[in-house]
Protein backbone atom coordinates (compact mmCIF):
# COMPACT_ATOMS: atom_id res chain seq x y z
CA UNK A 1 0.00 0.00 0.00
CA UNK A 2 1.40 3.19 -1.03
CA UNK A 3 2.33 5.75 2.01
CA UNK A 4 1.77 9.54 1.79
CA UNK A 5 3.78 12.45 3.57
CA UNK A 6 2.58 16.08 4.28
CA UNK A 7 5.14 18.45 4.97
CA UNK A 8 4.76 22.27 5.62
CA UNK A 9 5.08 23.99 2.34
CA UNK A 10 5.24 21.13 0.56
CA UNK A 11 2.77 18.82 -1.82
CA UNK A 12 1.46 15.47 -1.09
CA UNK A 13 4.55 12.80 -2.15
CA UNK A 14 4.11 9.30 -2.29
CA UNK A 15 7.18 7.85 -0.57
CA UNK A 16 6.53 4.39 -0.65
CA UNK A 17 4.68 1.57 -2.55
CA UNK A 18 7.40 -1.18 -1.89
CA UNK A 19 8.00 -4.04 0.50
CA UNK A 20 9.48 -1.96 3.12
CA UNK A 21 10.65 1.63 4.00
CA UNK A 22 12.30 3.82 6.49
CA UNK A 23 11.25 7.17 7.84
CA UNK A 24 13.91 9.62 9.55
CA UNK A 25 12.15 12.21 11.91
CA UNK A 26 14.51 14.59 12.69
CA UNK A 27 13.80 17.77 15.48
CA UNK A 28 13.13 18.14 18.51
CA UNK A 29 9.08 17.29 17.94
CA UNK A 30 7.15 15.03 17.16
CA UNK A 31 4.87 14.18 14.45
CA UNK A 32 1.16 13.61 13.71
CA UNK A 33 1.28 10.29 12.66
CA UNK A 34 -2.32 8.32 11.21
CA UNK A 35 -2.68 4.62 10.62
CA UNK A 36 -5.71 3.54 9.64
CA UNK A 37 -7.77 6.61 12.01
CA UNK A 38 -5.38 5.56 14.98
CA UNK A 39 -3.79 9.08 15.35
CA UNK A 40 -0.67 9.86 17.96
CA UNK A 41 2.40 11.93 17.80
CA UNK A 42 5.13 10.33 16.72
CA UNK A 43 8.34 11.19 18.77
CA UNK A 44 11.96 11.91 16.99
CA UNK A 45 13.59 8.79 15.40
CA UNK A 46 13.30 6.18 13.11
CA UNK A 47 10.31 4.55 11.47
CA UNK A 48 10.65 0.81 10.02
CA UNK A 49 7.59 -0.44 7.70
CA UNK A 50 7.80 -3.68 6.38
CA UNK A 51 5.44 -5.71 4.54
CA UNK A 52 5.75 -9.87 5.31
CA UNK A 53 3.64 -12.97 4.09
CA UNK A 54 2.27 -11.10 1.68
CA UNK A 55 -0.22 -12.81 -0.51
CA UNK A 56 0.78 -12.61 -4.58
CA UNK A 57 -1.30 -10.10 -5.97
CA UNK A 58 -0.84 -10.47 -9.39
CA UNK A 59 -1.46 -13.73 -11.20
CA UNK A 60 -0.89 -15.15 -14.70
CA UNK A 61 -3.75 -16.71 -16.18
CA UNK A 62 -1.60 -19.08 -18.34
CA UNK A 63 -4.88 -21.11 -19.37
CA UNK A 64 -6.42 -17.78 -20.65
CA UNK A 65 -3.35 -17.69 -22.90
CA UNK A 66 -3.17 -20.62 -24.18
CA UNK A 67 -7.34 -20.65 -25.56
CA UNK A 68 -5.90 -17.30 -27.13
CA UNK A 69 -2.78 -19.06 -28.76
CA UNK A 70 -5.44 -21.34 -29.99
CA UNK A 71 -8.17 -19.23 -31.48
CA UNK A 72 -5.86 -17.11 -33.05
CA UNK A 73 -4.10 -20.04 -34.78
CA UNK A 74 -7.26 -21.05 -35.95
CA UNK A 75 -8.44 -17.61 -37.21
CA UNK A 76 -5.10 -17.48 -39.14
CA UNK A 77 -5.84 -21.34 -40.39
CA UNK A 78 -9.35 -19.95 -41.58
CA UNK A 79 -8.28 -17.28 -43.21
CA UNK A 80 -5.99 -18.91 -45.62
CA UNK A 81 -8.75 -21.74 -46.22
CA UNK A 82 -11.24 -20.71 -49.71
CA UNK A 83 -14.61 -20.22 -48.80
CA UNK A 84 -16.89 -22.16 -51.47
CA UNK A 85 -20.68 -21.23 -51.01
CA UNK A 86 -23.65 -22.40 -53.04
CA UNK A 87 -26.71 -21.47 -52.25
CA UNK A 88 -29.55 -24.61 -51.37
CA UNK A 89 -31.69 -23.17 -54.21
CA UNK A 90 -29.88 -21.58 -56.53
CA UNK A 91 -32.83 -19.90 -58.35
CA UNK A 92 -34.08 -18.56 -54.86
CA UNK A 93 -30.43 -17.19 -54.01
CA UNK A 94 -31.08 -14.08 -51.92
CA UNK A 95 -28.28 -11.47 -51.15
CA UNK A 96 -27.87 -11.61 -47.69
CA UNK A 97 -25.76 -8.37 -47.45
CA UNK A 98 -25.05 -5.44 -49.27
CA UNK A 99 -21.58 -4.44 -50.37
CA UNK A 100 -21.56 -1.62 -47.90
CA UNK A 101 -22.32 -3.89 -44.81
CA UNK A 102 -20.30 -6.27 -46.39
CA UNK A 103 -17.60 -3.58 -46.11
CA UNK A 104 -18.09 -2.87 -42.23
CA UNK A 105 -18.40 -6.62 -41.02
CA UNK A 106 -15.05 -6.68 -42.91
CA UNK A 107 -13.96 -3.35 -40.74
CA UNK A 108 -15.36 -4.62 -37.56
CA UNK A 109 -13.75 -8.15 -37.77
CA UNK A 110 -10.13 -6.35 -38.63
CA UNK A 111 -10.66 -4.14 -35.47
CA UNK A 112 -11.50 -6.72 -33.42
CA UNK A 113 -8.97 -8.64 -34.29
CA UNK A 114 -6.48 -6.17 -34.11
CA UNK A 115 -7.71 -5.55 -30.65
CA UNK A 116 -7.15 -9.46 -29.43
CA UNK A 117 -3.56 -9.35 -31.16
CA UNK A 118 -2.44 -6.50 -29.13
CA UNK A 119 -4.36 -7.87 -25.60
CA UNK A 120 -2.50 -11.22 -26.40
CA UNK A 121 0.92 -9.49 -27.01
CA UNK A 122 0.47 -7.20 -24.16
CA UNK A 123 -0.53 -10.18 -21.97
CA UNK A 124 2.66 -12.23 -22.87
CA UNK A 125 5.02 -9.20 -22.35
CA UNK A 126 3.29 -8.14 -19.06
CA UNK A 127 1.92 -11.03 -17.55
CA UNK A 128 1.55 -9.74 -14.40
CA UNK A 129 0.13 -6.47 -15.09
CA UNK A 130 -3.12 -7.48 -17.22
CA UNK A 131 -4.56 -10.26 -15.33
CA UNK A 132 -4.89 -9.81 -11.17
CA UNK A 133 -6.72 -11.32 -8.25
CA UNK A 134 -6.73 -8.78 -5.41
CA UNK A 135 -6.12 -11.13 -2.12
CA UNK A 136 -5.63 -9.29 0.77
CA UNK A 137 -5.58 -5.68 1.10
CA UNK A 138 -2.45 -4.49 3.43
CA UNK A 139 -2.84 -1.61 5.72
CA UNK A 140 -2.57 2.56 4.49
CA UNK A 141 -0.20 4.47 5.90
CA UNK A 142 0.04 8.15 6.61
CA UNK A 143 2.26 11.16 7.74
CA UNK A 144 0.95 13.80 8.47
CA UNK A 145 2.56 17.39 9.73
Amino acid sequence: QMAVSRVIKLQHHRIAQCRSVKITILGDEGVPVQVDGEAWIQPPGVIKIVHKNRAQMLTRDRAFENTLKSWEDKQKYDSCKPVIRSPLYPQQAVELATEEEVAQIQLCSQAAEELITRYWKAAVRFPCSLLFSRLNKPSSFILSS
